[in-house]
């Protein structure tokens, strides 16, 4: 594997009663035997690679009545990038009208994997699973949390030395300013809180 590669596949499933095949076959009258995957001829992807797994269709939407995988594996690519939006020619392509046409990119850097988000008009939320520090070394810009509709940006200030305490011009006397953590409210974080991805 040399270039980057994208694969998309949505689950094969009945089109009757919408229930998912199994990715392998066993036969009972035969037991003990291997089991028979039901998709062959698959490209074997080499680590590193990322999955994603876009949920299930509800409602009419009969789309993704069983979700969709897309792997994303960057090879030996240089600045290999995986673009998701609704755009004809993303590699995940979100047929929704809440979604930019390039919403968001997914890159691999120093062996690691990165999210950004395109500027898009809902952004790019993350689903948090574990406690996230406020005062991430690599943390650029203010850490955002959504609630609801409202939209918390979490800045800490830095505590100067007390060499620059001490040089600092004295307003009330109220001692050297403390470490804080600062709440913005900016605007309304959109029509739509859970269109993002």
């Amino acid at each position: 594997q040399e270039g980057a590669m994208a694969l998309s596949f949505k689950p094969p499933g009945c089109e009757i009663c919408r229930t998912e095949f199994p990715a392998t076959y066993q036969d009972s009258s035969k037991p003990g035997t291997e089991p028979v995957p039901l998709l062959t001829n698959l490209p074997l992807v080499e680590p590193p690679f990322i999955v994603l797994a876009v949920p299930k269709s509800h409602g009419d939407d009969r789309e993704r009545p069983h979700g969709e995988r897309c792997v994303f594996a960057p090879g030996s690519a240089v600045d290999p990038v995986l673009r998701i939006g609704r755009q004809r020619g993303t590699e995940l392509r979100l047929n929704d009208t809440s979604v930019s046409r390039v919403h968001a990119k997914i890159t691999f850097e120093n062996g690691a994997f990165y999210l950004r988000d395109n500027d898009a008009r809902f952004r790019t939320l993350v689903l948090p699973t574990q406690p996230e520090p406020l005062n991430g070394t690599d943390r650029i810009q203010p850490l955002s949390v959504q609630a609801g509709r409202t939209l918390l940006e979490f800045a800490l200030l830095e505590i100067p030395s007390d060499e620059e305490a001490t040089n600092a011009p004295s307003g009330d006397d109220e001692g050297p300013p403390q470490e804080e953590v600062e709440a913005v409210l900016p605007e309304d974080a959109g029509e739509d809180p859970h269109a993002a991805l």
